[in-house]
């Protein structure tokens, strides 16, 4: 139901205001768009929307306190969505699910690995605890795609044209190159 919301509201008017706000603003008050009105209701929305799955999430856990939400849990929310591709609805989900199973499964195996490696006497320092560097490896991770792949796993259309509008060459014999 959310992501049939968010789809249209992303194709809807108040969409395109957004996105007219978020590539250049003084270009977005020039046509006519109400910039505080306009982020005021994309403010409304977004908080709506966390409401509503503060709700689900609440009502799933049965117990919430604030140290439920700690920095971490934060930095991993956003990387969920960087990771996925901002502005991509299915890339946030995409990053969502990702960022969950690196935390949940191949990180912690990427440990016991070295743990058992250590264990059975390779080279590893004995000081050197592996679930202490769990998070030093996400990382190393998140560096990693932001170098090779800064638009996300599943970006947005215009986002991902943004990112490789310049690597194209121009052809020869094109109208937009320059004459020889």
């Amino acid at each position: 139901l959310v992501v049939l919301i968010v789809s249209r509201l992303k194709s809807s008017r108040i969409g395109r205001a957004w996105e007219a706000i978020r590539e250049d603003e003084t270009a977005a008050i020039a046509q006519g768009i109400p910039l505080v009105r306009t982020k005021l209701l994309a403010f409304a929305v977004g908080a709506s929307f966390a409401g509503a799955m503060g709700v689900i999430f609440a009502s799933k856990q049965l117990f919430i306190n604030p140290p439920t939400f700690d920095l971490l849990r934060s930095i991993n929310i956003l990387a969920m969505v960087i990771l996925g591709g901002m502005g991509s609805i299915p890339g946030a989900m995409f990053g969502a699910v990702l960022v969950t199973l690196l935390n949940l499964q191949l990180l912690p195996r990427v440990a016991t690995v070295l743990r058992e490696a250590q264990d059975a006497g390779f080279p590893i320092p004995s000081t050197f605890d592996p679930t202490q560097y769990q998070r030093l490896l996400f990382g190393l991770l998140l560096a990693l795609m932001m170098i090779f792949r800064p638009e996300g796993i599943l970006p947005d259309e215009r986002r991902s044209e943004e990112f490789h509008d310049s690597d194209d060459p121009i052809a020869p014999g094109d109208a937009a190159s320059p004459p020889p």
